[in-house]
């Protein structure tokens, strides 16, 4: 048997009710009760419970959180898209996923748009809200608290595996699909940067009966190579398009297969390179774009679409680039989402920054 865990958020009280852990675990092991127990199965269990809204049941939800707050982020966090109306500690009101997008582009983080963006809210709108350092602590403790209520829910689901048997003979795979910025840059979100607080996610390898547990990996991995991982352990033919490599290696303290850098697209015109010396990111142009390659070959590295670790010297961020490009050459096309034709998914996926965004 196989497990695999996505860690997310449970939008508690919204008009759109997504999976919890709380919910998706028990649903899970009476699934396993229904199972031959010869037989080879694979089991993937997803939740939401790291997103918005932030706020989880008690006592995990202000677990962390000064019980005398009274601030503006008592409601954010309460809110299904409250956080990601912050940008450069400021909360617009009424905006659309995309349209706060719009006013955060990688584009124009600099000082003098930052100091330009905080005269334009105080000056011509009345209800934007500033944030001061114990708001955005708050904000910050209460996903402390959503995240302390996830590892919660999934050592419920694992002291449920143990009572069944199966983790003497079960490979558990425990990922995250991204991270979450809290703060950094003035944003609380993880739609509008490709930066490690979006991208430096949780990849846990337990092997049957814990053989080799503890040991920490100190490499560069990335979510493909997941599938290399699974493949190996069930004595799978990986497929000739996957680009990762198995991971079982490390478990067994044994070298990885080398990786110089790992990449990431991010939804909102978003590119980057990650090595172990630091990172370079690019924004402003579709991702799908034919000419993309092209643009980022020819912009200039001092430009306002890159964006690099500090430190980093030219002739490193110009070897990064080259990589970056030559990368992105090797892609297969994007595939047509226009296939989506229902009205209301359509919207539905556009409020949430799943449609639109390029």
């Amino acid at each position: 048997p196989v497990f695999g865990f996505s860690r997310g958020f449970d939008s508690y009280d919204s008009p759109v009710q997504w999976a919890s852990l709380y919910h998706t675990f028990p649903l899970a092991l009476r699934w396993l009760d229904t199972l031959d127990d010869d037989a080879p199965y694979f089991l993937f269990v997803h939740g939401y419970d790291t997103h918005q809204r932030y706020l989880k049941p008690s006592p995990y939800g202000h677990a962390w959180t000064d019980p005398n707050y009274q601030g503006p982020g008592r409601d954010l966090v309460r809110e299904l898209d409250g956080t990601l109306r912050i940008t450069d500690g400021l909360v617009w009101p009424g905006m659309a996923t995309l349209e706060v997008q719009s006013r955060w582009d990688l584009r124009f983080r600099s000082a003098a748009a930052r100091e330009r963006t905080v005269l334009n809210a105080a000056t011509s709108s009345k209800s934007v809200t500033f944030l001061n350092a114990a708001d955005e602590a708050h904000v910050r403790q209460i996903y402390d608290g959503a995240v302390a209520y996830a590892d919660a829910m999934f050592g419920v689901f694992m002291a449920g595996l143990a009572e069944r048997g199966v983790l003497d003979e079960a490979l558990v795979i425990v990922i995250a699909d991204h991270g979450e910025a809290l703060g950094e840059d003035g944003l609380f979100n993880h739609r509008f940067g490709v930066g490690d607080p979006e991208t430096h996610v949780p990849v846990m390898v337990r092997l049957p009966g814990g053989a080799h547990g503890g040991r920490v990996v100190d490499d560069l991995v990335e979510l493909v190579d997941i599938l290399p991982t699974i493949a190996e352990y069930t004595g799978a033919v990986v497929p000739a398009s996957a680009r990762g490599r198995s991971l079982l290696p490390a478990t067994r303290g044994e070298p990885l297969a080398p990786k110089e850098a790992v990449y990431t697209e991010g939804a909102f015109r978003m590119l980057s390179i990650r090595t172990k010396e630091g990172r370079l990111s690019w924004s402003g142009l579709a991702v799908d774009s034919p000419y993309l390659p092209a643009v980022l070959a020819a912009e200039p590295l001092d430009g306002p679409g890159f964006t690099t670790s500090p430190g980093m010297e030219p002739a490193e961020k110009a070897h990064l680039r080259d990589m970056l490009v030559a990368w992105r050459g090797t892609l297969p096309p994007s595939p047509d989402n226009q296939a989506i034709t229902d009205p209301k998914l359509k919207e539905e996926l556009r409020k949430r920054g799943y449609w639109g965004a390029n």
